[in-house]
């Protein structure tokens, strides 16, 4: 059996996870389901093999990003559009029994490809990192820093791919072939 399996909040008990920052805590007990019904967010929880504990969760939505608000590597093949079609990473954490493990890693991979094979065509993941730690965290994983928002940050769609091993889209195949 797998250490971790990924999947939507359901019926999972919620009551017993701790990262170590209230408010995500109490985002997961008492907003995150709330969220996916009014259809603001998806939440996954990674749920650890034989004990069904939720080890961590993200949540991820649809976004745009402005394009003055864009790194210069993504935003010079661009110039047409004024809004990107991007997905955002709202929380993503840890329990503090499973950090350590690179689990936070495998939840972003996990959104990463979640957001590849969604069809919307995101041209970027963001996330919005309101802490040093997170700030380190999405700067180790390739992400940079937007303008248009405090702490939010985000990484191209081609890149994501490469690094996943996967297919660049196509959409972005056809910009980067139009550079």
């Amino acid at each position: 059996m797998p250490p971790f399996r990924i999947e939507l909040l359901a019926r999972h008990e919620t009551a017993g996870f701790r990262c170590g920052i209230a408010g995500l805590d109490a985002y997961l007990r008492r907003r995150a389901a709330r969220d996916m019904v009014a259809r603001k967010s998806a939440c996954y929880v990674a749920i650890e093999g034989g004990t069904d504990r939720i080890a961590g969760f993200y949540t991820l939505s649809a976004a745009g990003i402005p394009l003055a608000g864009l790194p210069e590597g993504l935003r010079h093949r661009l110039q047409e559009d004024s809004i990107l079609s991007a997905a955002r990473i709202g929380r993503l954490a840890v329990d503090i029994a499973f950090q350590g493990r690179k689990l936070g890693s495998a939840l972003l991979i996990d959104a990463a490809a979640k957001a590849l094979a969604a069809g919307t065509e995101p041209h970027a993941l963001i996330a919005t990192a309101r802490t040093a730690e997170a700030k380190a965290f999405y700067g180790q994983h390739g992400f940079e820093r937007l303008r248009f928002e405090p702490g939010c940050l985000a990484i191209p769609v081609s890149t994501l791919a490469i690094l996943l091993g996967a297919e660049v889209p196509s959409y972005m195949a056809t910009a980067a072939r139009a550079a």
